[in-house]
């Protein structure tokens, strides 16, 4: 009688530990996720603010090249405006 009284004990105490144990085992897994989670959302901020700040750059370079471009267009067309400023005079001298 007492053997099977222990040994009741010992399978409920062996119940209980398996219980605890998986309770131990899901608790540390959840604070895992959320701990993976959170650091996820760091990284995803992150990768925003850091895609701002190249999209910025790059909106920046656009301007810049733009500049540049337009800068050298009116530079050729002051170029033609001369040239044909010289012939124009030219011409006017010729038929003078």
């Amino acid at each position: 009688m007492e053997t099977d009284f222990n040994f009741i004990l010992v399978l409920t105490a062996l119940a209980i530990g398996v219980l605890l144990g998986a309770l131990l085992k899901k608790g540390k897994h959840e604070r895992l996720l959320d701990s993976a989670k959170k650091e996820a959302d760091e990284m995803r901020h992150k990768a925003q603010i850091d895609a701002e700040a190249i999209k910025k750059e790059k909106i920046l370079q656009a301007k810049e090249h733009f500049i540049e471009l337009k800068s050298k267009h009116e530079s050729e067309i002051h170029q033609r405006e001369k040239r044909i400023t010289e012939v124009e005079s030219k011409a006017r001298h010729l038929q003078s």
